[in-house]
């Protein structure tokens, strides 16, 4: 397990198309930051608006967070059944749970990374015209850092599905549209009639994809986090146990 979680972080920091998305969601992040300021700057907006607002908005982008995991997870498992990674792990004697562990949890790292890069990037932005609008104090930066590290840890779980149709589909476009249309586009419907139905409010508040709004104030309470950790945990367990069954008794080729 150590020997291909090393394998697996040499093969991201090598990885040419991870640094590729990564770059591009930085891009479009920032580029968003820089319009918001040119609306505010020569669009007459009376607004103020700083770098601990833009450092939440874009923390709450998951559709940008959904894109950039589905098309990671196409990347960094899909190409590994193309290129006989996976099968050569098998053949080695590496377990298949060993595999399925491993690339969750630097998948789980990549969306770390991608969370905090568009964050900052954007929130810098902004701060260099307005300020970052929060004084800084130990209290506040380990209250930022711990919701931007739970936030992280939701979101994530929020994506773990994209593994699960990683190993069963091993096809790219299963993947993408899983990931945008279904764990974005159908969350999204679901929130709107959650606002008309509260069954549905109900279900969603046992999920992931229900609990981390709190979360994107500095008014977060312990409760909130607490919340948001056991239940993005058991998510991930079941997906991945999931994972497992299905992979165990899959034919690799």
């Amino acid at each position: 397990m150590y020997n291909l979680l090393r394998c697996e972080l040499f093969k991201l920091r090598k990885s040419k198309l991870f640094l590729l998305i990564l770059g591009v969601v930085i891009a479009y992040s920032a580029l968003t930051s820089v319009l918001r300021y040119s609306s505010i700057q020569y669009g007459g907006g009376s607004e103020a608006i700083y770098g601990i607002d833009m450092y939440f908005e874009q923390l709450s982008n998951y559709l940008l967070i959904a894109v950039a995991g589905s098309l990671i997870a196409t990347t960094y498992v899909c190409m590994d059944f193309d290129n006989k990674t996976i099968q050569d792990a098998i053949a080695c004697g590496c377990s298949r749970l060993s595999i399925v562990l491993s690339k969750s949890l630097i998948y789980f790292f990549t969306i770390l990374i991608t969370t905090v890069s568009i964050s900052v990037a954007s929130s810098v932005i902004i701060s260099m015209a307005y300020g970052f609008g929060m004084e800084f104090s130990a209290v506040s930066i380990f209250k930022l850092i711990a919701i931007t590290l739970t936030t992280s840890f939701a979101y994530s779980a929020c994506l773990s599905p994209c593994i699960l149709l990683s190993f069963l589909s091993r096809k790219p476009v299963v993947v993408l549209a899983g990931g945008i249309f279904i764990l974005f586009l159908g969350i999204s419907f679901l929130k709107d009639a959650a606002q008309m139905e509260p069954a549905i409010l109900t279900i969603l508040s046992f999920t992931p994809y229900g609990i981390n709004d709190a979360l994107f104030t500095l008014d977060a309470a312990t409760g909130d986090f607490l919340k948001t950790i056991i239940v993005s945990i058991a998510f991930m367990l079941i997906i991945l146990a999931v994972t497992h069954m299905s992979f165990r008794k899959s034919e690799v080729r």
